[in-house]
């Protein structure tokens, strides 16, 4: 395993010698490498949201711009795979320091993210004031706290599409929460979920698409492994918020198994944002923070790509 990659969050100190060359990463002033709009966020949502909720997106986001900041090893290397394991240590500023340095907590964290990525994880939580954004005017139509069916990702894939669509054709009231990642992801979703609402119809069509991406340049890693993590975070916050207790992802069986494709697509350079480990291990995380039974899952284990496409075509 090569030396740990250190990073310092939202505004933390290095605190030691040891971490005298740590990442600073922020949403906002010098360090700002993510891009992430706390007050619409929080707006679009039309509900106040415990320190807590807020703190668990920026974990993730941090984990993700990490991720993406720190180079894996080459394709073709070696030692089979492993300097595409690498160790990544964070200091983060946090609002609800009590609840994040339960050491359960962190573990559960750790091995989470472990699995979803390949690599090593150790976290430091780190009290700091004046992080709690503002809540501002709530923009989001109040009947979607009431008059809704389910919480689902949806990230303008055709697996996602055929979901939503199955979903919408049994009469399911929905709200697709989208991350725009970049422009071209961002244009996707919305010119689906503008189809979505067209042929469904607005009272039961409700698009949620924030933006959450990195600054140019900072990102060097391409395989991003843990922004399945920022995902189901993001949307978990949305649903727990609008009075919901499960999230769903659709992505079908071969792919959430991730099954080799290619004899080089193994461990973590095969994507695991839906495997059932992973999924079970977002359930049992959400659930610790919310305080209450959160399940994550997805509906399109069972289905082929053949099966989701013919999906698709039904509608």
């Amino acid at each position: 395993m090569p030396e740990p990659s250190r990073f310092v969050c939202n505004r933390v100190a290095p605190g030691s010698e040891a971490w005298a060359d740590a990442v600073p990463l922020a949403f906002d002033g010098p360090d700002a490498i993510i891009n992430f709009d706390h007050g619409k966020f929080l707006r679009r949502l039309g509900a106040p949201v415990p320190d807590r909720l807020i703190d668990l997106i920026e974990i993730a986001a941090f984990v993700y711009a990490a991720d993406a900041h720190m180079r894996r090893g080459p394709i073709t290397e070696p030692k089979q795979g492993a300097a595409w394991r690498r160790t990544l240590e964070f200091r983060i500023g946090v609002r609800d320091v009590t609840f994040w340095r339960r050491s359960a907590l962190r573990d559960a964290l750790a091995d989470l993210l472990g699995f979803l990525s390949e690599d090593e994880y150790h976290f430091e939580f780190v009290h700091v004031a004046g992080l709690a954004p503002h809540h501002g005017q709530f923009e989001l139509q109040p009947r979607a706290g009431n008059d809704l069916d389910r919480v689902v990702m949806f990230s303008g894939g055709l697996d996602s599409l055929s979901g939503v669509a199955d979903m919408l054709g049994t009469g399911l009231r929905l709200v697709l929460v989208s991350l725009e990642t970049s422009p071209m992801a961002g244009k996707a979703q919305r010119v689906l979920s503008g189809g979505l609402t067209r042929r469904f119809g607005e009272s039961v069509v409700q698009p949620f698409q924030i933006a959450l991406n990195l600054r140019d340049r900072f990102a060097k890693e391409r395989s991003h492994r843990s922004r399945a993590f920022l995902f189901a975070a993001v949307g978990a916050v949305v649903a727990r918020v609008l009075g919901q207790e499960r999230l769903d992802f659709f992505e079908n069986g071969v792919l959430s198994l991730n099954l080799p494709i290619a004899p080089a697509v193994v461990g973590a350079r095969a994507t695991r944002t839906t495997h059932p480990r992973t999924l079970k291990g977002f359930s049992a995380l959400f659930g610790e923070v919310f305080e209450t039974q959160f399940i994550v899952q997805n509906p399109w284990f069972e289905l082929t790509k053949t099966d989701v496409a013919q999906g698709v075509e039904q509608h």
